[in-house]
Order: C-alpha cells, then sequence, then structure tokens
C-alpha cells in the first residue's frame, strides 16, 4: 500500500481504492487472519476469495462450538456441579480439535 501524498501537516494521503484495500485488510484481521494470509489472497478473484472465507467461517464455526463447551464446563465447575462427571467433560474439552 502506497500513499498517494501528504498533506501540508506531513499526513500520508491515500486514493479511496486505497482506503477500500485497508478497511479490507482489516477486515479480514478482525476474521483471524494472518498478513501473510491475506496477501496470499486479497488479489484473487472473488470466487476463490468466497472459499477461503467459506473455510475460515467453518474454522470460526468450530472455535464458537469449542468455545461454548469450555463456557459450559467452567460455568459448571463455578456452580459445583456435582450431579454431572466434569471430569470426562474436561477431558472431552481438552481433546476436542479445532
Amino acid at each position: 500500500i502506497k500513499a498517494s501524498g501528504k498533506n501540508k501537516y506531513g499526513y500520508l494521503l491515500y486514493d479511496k481504492s486505497t482506503v477500500e484495500r485497508i478497511t479490507s485488510i482489516r477486515l479480514y484481521q478482525k476474521m483471524g487472519f494472518q498478513l501473510k494470509e491475506i496477501k496470499e489472497f486479497i488479489d484473487k478473484p472473488e470466487a476463490e476469495i468466497k472459499e477461503v472465507l467459506k473455510e475460515k467461517q467453518a474454522y470460526l464455526q468450530r472455535m464458537i462450538k469449542h468455545l461454548n463447551d469450555i463456557q459450559s464446563v467452567v460455568e459448571k465447575i463455578i456452580n459445583n456441579d456435582s450431579k454431572t462427571n466434569l471430569n470426562e467433560e474436561i477431558l472431552q474439552v481438552i481433546k476436542e480439535e479445532i
């Protein structure tokens, strides 16, 4: 990304397409992509970007399930829920692959 110039105060200026690109990069970072990954797919055709996003979506869904499982175990520990076998649940959460 290159600035299109500087204003009289020394601040870098960017054209509209560069601002849109920066906005896209920030969004992809919020989705959990690393800059190296973004660099690999950002200029690819839309169909290829959608495939990358579908893979990320599936990963995020697995992560959400995993975090919900962890949250459930934490809640049971806090509530000292002796009616359930927490050891089994804890082991299951630890063994889960994301």
